[in-house]
């Protein structure tokens, strides 16, 4: 039972793992783009557009860190539960008359 309980928990630590490293990803893609753009301008008189340019590389690391963050969360909860679960269970197995003679 409870195998089939956490069959899928390797899917939902890897998905926690992975989402802000993709974030990141997105972050340092963003800002190497920013940062070759500020080679062709003569000027920083386009500074606002980088400074947005920046925030909107952020927004992806922002993204994967709240994946991350929910997903560890509602993946520790599930397995207190289920460790819980398991606990009941096995305390009700322990507490069971034996019967001889029934198998």
């Amino acid at each position: 039972m409870v195998e089939r309980l956490t069959r899928n928990f390797r899917f939902i630590s890897t998905a926690a793992t992975v989402a802000p490293l993709l974030g990141l990803l997105g972050t340092v893609t963003g800002m190497v783009k920013i940062f070759n753009s500020l080679d062709k301008t003569e000027n920083l008189k386009y500074a606002g557009q980088l400074a947005m340019g920046i925030g909107e590389a952020l927004y992806t690391t922002i993204a994967g860190l709240i994946v991350a963050i929910t997903l560890t969360v509602l993946l520790n909860i599930i397995k207190e539960m289920i460790t819980s679960i398991e606990n009941e269970l096995t305390d009700i197995y322990l507490k069971a008359p034996v019967t001889k003679g029934l198998l």
